[in-house]
C-alpha cells in the first residue's frame, strides 16, 4: 500500500506531461483539483478526516473523449470511470498527506510512528485498503468528484499503543459527592491543538486521563476526546450528557490542559463519573484554527 503512494504521485506527474503535449486537445481543465475549492482538511469537530477531489474528462476539438494516456478516442462511460479513477488516487494521495501530520500525543505524529514501528506500518496497510470511504459525484457532463472519509477514532487501531485501562485516582476528600456526565474543559487560549490521544494534567503536573485510563474500544468508536470551538457547543455536545462540568483549564503543559485540584475533587470524587470518564466523556474547547 504505501509502494501505491509513491506510484499515485509519479502518474500524475505522468498524466499531466501527456496532456501537454497532445496536440487534439480542445478542452484542458485541471486534471486533479479540489471540488468546489474545498481543501483537505482534518474536521478534529467531527471526528473526521475529509477530502474532495475532481477529475475532467479530455476531448478532442470534435468533443469526443479521449484517453489521456494514448490519446485515442474512448466512451463517455470508460472517459468517467477513468476520471473518477484519478479522482480517488488523488483524494487518497491528499488524505495520506494529512494522515502523516497528525498528532498521536504531545510528542509522536503518525509520520514518525510508521517510520519506527515495523507493525504499524502493516496495520496502517491494512487500515488504508479497510478503513477509507469513497463517495463518487457526478459533478456535470465533463466532471467527477470523489468525496474521501476516514474517521479518526479508527486510528487508534494502528498505532501499536497499550491501552491498560488502570483506574481513575478517586478522591475521597469531598463530603458530599455530585455525579456529573462529562468534563468539559475550557482550554482556549493555550495554544492547544487537536491529538488523538491529549493528556489532562492536575496542578503538579500528574496524569489524571489519559491513555492509560480509558476503554480503547470506547475511543475507537468515539475518540478520546472531543474538541469543539465554543462553550454552548461544549455543554451540548452529546458526550457531555445532561450533567457536564464545566471548568476552565489554568495552562497548558506538554500541550494538553492542566486544570485545578478543586475541579479534581469535585470531579474524581464519585466513582460513577470515574466510569463516565473511561468512556471517554470528556469535551475539550479550543481556540479555531487552520492545520
Amino acid at each position: 500500500m504505501l509502494q501505491k503512494i509513491f506510484y499515485l504521485w509519479n502518474n500524475l506527474y505522468r498524466m499531466n506531461s501527456i496532456i501537454k503535449k497532445t496536440g487534439k486537445i480542445l478542452i484542458i481543465i485541471t486534471l486533479v483539483s479540489p471540488i468546489h475549492g474545498e481543501p483537505a482538511l482534518s474536521d478534529w469537530v467531527a471526528g473526521k478526516i475529509m477530502v474532495s477531489e475532481q477529475s475532467s474528462i479530455i476531448t478532442d476539438n470534435n468533443g469526443n473523449p479521449l484517453d489521456i494516456e494514448t490519446g485515442s478516442v474512448i466512451s463517455i462511460a470508460e472517459a468517467g470511470t477513468r476520471a473518477f479513477g484519478r479522482a480517488k488516487d488523488a483524494a487518497f494521495i491528499s488524505a495520506v498527506n494529512i494522515l502523516k501530520k497528525m498528532r498521536i500525543d504531545n510528542e509522536t505524529t503518525l509520520h514518525e510512528l510508521i517510520g519506527n514501528d515495523e507493525i504499524v506500518r502493516q496495520r496502517f496497510s491494512v487500515f488504508l485498503d479497510s478503513k477509507v470511504k469513497y463517495k463518487e459525484v457526478y459533478l456535470d457532463y465533463l466532471t467527477r468528484g470523489i468525496n474521501l472519509e476516514i474517521k479518526t477514532g479508527d486510528l487508534l487501531r494502528v498505532i501499536n499503543y497499550e491501552f491498560p485501562q488502570r483506574e481513575f485516582p478517586l478522591r475521597n476528600d469531598m463530603n458530599i459527592s455530585t455525579l456529573y456526565t462529562s468534563l468539559v474543559i475550557d482550554a482556549r487560549g493555550l495554544n492547544i491543538k487537536p491529538m488523538l490521544l491529549p493528556v489532562i494534567y492536575n496542578e503538579n503536573g500528574l496524569e489524571v486521563y489519559s491513555k492509560d485510563f480509558i476503554s480503547a474500544d470506547e475511543a475507537v468508536k468515539h475518540n478520546a476526546v472531543a474538541y469543539v470551538y465554543n462553550e454552548k457547543d461544549g455543554i451540548r455536545h452529546k458526550k457531555a450528557g445532561k450533567r457536564p462540568y464545566f471548568c476552565v483549564a489554568l495552562k497548558s503543559l506538554n500541550g494538553s490542559p492542566v486544570i485545578s485540584d478543586d475541579d479534581i475533587k469535585r470531579v474524581f470524587s464519585d466513582k460513577k463519573n470515574l466510569d463516565y470518564l473511561r468512556k471517554c466523556r470528556v469535551v475539550f474547547i479550543l481556540d479555531r484554527y487552520v492545520e
